[in-house]
């Protein structure tokens, strides 16, 4: 695809934080650790059991239960009813004067020159909501640091260059996010 179609769908990251006016932002890492392991490690395990026990099959119908609930969710940080996503953690909450916040609009500030596809779904584990001072949400930027891809919800994905996910990769494991190597 000529990278002159893919821009003209999609809003690049320079672009997007162009339009952004907001007070403070907040970073989540969610989708990871803790409830969504068991998910994704636990249950297919207990699923592969030749004879699971009473017990296990127990925990197999509990787990799919909860696994519904969370893929209700669709993914992102927040579900379709506005409640945080169960597994979402807070990580840090930076006034827009702050160094990371700078830091962020910096690394989304970078042109669009290099820009990858990988042949994976993505998975958003980390997120930052910008908002208001009055505590309103303006934006939710979702991203997948597994296939360098971000998103503002369904349809609405964000165009940036490579240099922008080792940057944003580099700010938010300073600031404390638990991101898997590459």
């Amino acid at each position: 695809m000529d990278p002159a179609e893919i821009f003209s769908h999609h809003r690049t990251s320079r672009d997007y934080i162009a339009q952004l006016e907001f007070d403070y932002i907040e970073t989540y890492s969610f989708q990871r650790g803790g409830k969504y392991d068991e998910f994704a490690i636990e249950l297919p395990r207990l699923m592969m059991l030749p004879n699971p026990t009473a017990e296990e099959r127990q925990k197999i119908n509990t787990l799919r239960k909860e696994q519904n609930i969370f893929q209700r969710e669709n993914g992102f940080l927040f579900a379709s009813n506005r409640q945080l996503n169960k597994s979402a953690a807070p990580i840090g909450r930076f006034s827009k004067d702050a160094p990371e916040a700078i830091a962020l609009l910096e690394a989304l500030n970078i042109e669009a020159m290099k820009v990858y596809h990988w042949m994976c779904w993505p998975v958003y584990r980390d997120a930052i909501v910008f908002y208001k001072a009055s505590g309103e949400i303006i934006s939710v930027l979702h991203i997948c640091f597994g296939c360098d891809h971000m998103t503002l919800g369904s349809n609405k994905d964000i165009i940036a260059d490579n240099r922008c996910y080792e940057a944003l990769r580099g700010i938010f494991l300073e600031i404390g996010h638990p991101i898997q190597p590459r």
